[in-house]
């Protein structure tokens, strides 16, 4: 194999591993965020359950938690998205200060729609991971 062709086959695995690795999404991570913008919360629970991470990112860098989060109070039943917001913050090595490409984290798209009870839960969970993080040292 010559010099040239060599290095045309290392760009194109270059090429291909930086267009997968940033902007595609994997078809699980989409079934999560297509279930959690339809209101099916069971469904993305089973996925992240099974084997999505708990801190996988859409195209904007949403979370699902983020995503949960922002959607509109109508979409979904209150009791079943503060459910679904535990049982995401209860999942071991959930990034609470995650921001997305607009500088949001869950808590500020919370705040937006006026989800007190979601408010409380991801703020508790906040101070008692930093309250932790105090005791380690």
């Amino acid at each position: 194999m010559s010099t040239s062709n060599c290095f045309e086959a290392m760009m194109k695995r270059w090429r291909k591993k930086a267009v997968t690795s940033k902007y595609a999404v994997d078809e699980d991570v989409q079934q999560v965020f297509i279930a959690i913008s339809e209101g099916k919360l069971r469904l993305a629970r089973i996925l992240i359950e099974r084997k999505v991470n708990v801190n996988c990112t859409d195209n904007a860098g949403r979370t699902p938690l983020m995503a949960v989060c922002r959607l509109n109070s109508t979409r979904i039943n209150e009791e079943h998205r503060l459910s679904f917001v535990k049982f995401l913050l209860n999942e071991e090595k959930t990034v609470l200060n995650a921001t997305d490409m607009f500088a949001k984290q869950a808590l500020d798209y919370a705040c937006e729609n006026e989800l007190h009870h979601v408010v409380k839960v991801i703020s508790r969970a906040k101070e008692d991971f930093f309250n932790n993080l105090l005791l380690e040292f």
